[in-house]
């Protein structure tokens, strides 16, 4: 099987593809599928996972950008018609086209081993759609499964944990090594999951984009002071700025040498919604 795979192997769409079994079986376990969920698999490959999600879902959509391995998987389930393959984009992909004819409240099941040079657009673009989907079971580089899952006051928390977990439940599942995989990649992999479920509402954001626009701001430099990074990118007159933010350190109980990344999400929302309240942000 490794013969095979190498011949179709392509680092330039950052190819590993999974061939552990018992992985395999722990993230069919993760998703606990029912006969009637709809799944969209990310980079679906040779088939590995594709095979075992035929024998528990109602419809996959096995999306592959590559088209050597898309011929492939049509060939391989081309007696499955409840797999269907889509040679796509991911990232231009119409994940509310398909769940529209679903109907009622269900909603898609994503899984997928996301090639990790991109992982963060993807996820991004999950959670731009989490309207349509109800949860994203995703194998990524360990180092981007920490920062998503992380806390506040960990060296990992940062914009893409705070964007992640304003739209989503994030639980990191488990490690994998780097054998489950061919060709084996140099780095630690983990599987996590993101169950959709927006906290603007209860947090008050109103504007969603406009908040996460904010909350990349200050965490352009980390290593920054939470009240410098607000200095360098907040409008007008710097000593006035500078008067005001005190001001609204106060009122949001803040101490003035804190970094973001000690800030909660409830503690950045907090002080998004003074800054805003006090016509600081454009």
């Amino acid at each position: 099987m490794k013969r095979t795979l190498r011949q179709h192997t392509r680092q330039r769409l950052g190819q590993h593809f999974l061939i552990d079994s018992g992985i395999r079986n722990r993230i069919l376990e993760s998703l606990r599928l029912t006969s009637t969920d709809a799944v969209v698999e990310i980079g679906a490959g040779r088939g590995f996972l594709t095979e075992a999600l035929a024998h528990q879902a109602k419809k996959v959509w096995a999306v592959e950008i590559d088209p050597q391995l898309a011929l492939g998987l049509k060939a391989q389930f081309i007696s499955t018609p409840h797999v269907e393959i889509m040679v796509e984009d991911i990232l231009q992909f119409d994940f509310r086209a398909l769940a529209r004819p679903l109907g009622g409240e269900k909603k898609l099941r994503v899984v997928g081993n996301v090639p990790y040079f991109i992982s963060s657009p993807i996820i991004f673009r999950l959670l731009d759609c989490g309207d349509c989907i109800q949860d994203a079971t995703l194998m990524l580089q360990k180092e981007m499964a920490d920062r998503i899952t992380a806390s506040p006051t960990s060296r990992d928390y940062g914009y893409a944990s705070v964007a992640t977990q304003l739209c989503s439940r994030a639980t990191h599942l488990f490690a994998v090594p780097p054998k489950s995989f061919f060709p084996p990649p140099q780095v630690q992999s983990a599987v996590i999951q993101l169950t959709m479920a927006s906290r603007s509402q209860e947090l008050a954001i109103s504007d969603t984009k406009s908040f996460l626009k904010f909350a990349q701001q200050i965490f352009t430099e980390k290593r920054k002071t939470l009240l410098n990074n607000l200095k360098r990118f907040l409008p007008g007159n710097r000593p006035e700025t500078s008067r005001q933010l005190m001001e609204v350190f106060d009122q949001c109980q803040l101490d003035s040498k804190i970094r973001a990344e000690n800030l909660s999400l409830e503690a950045t929302a907090r002080l998004y919604a003074v800054l805003r309240q006090r016509g600081m942000l454009c």
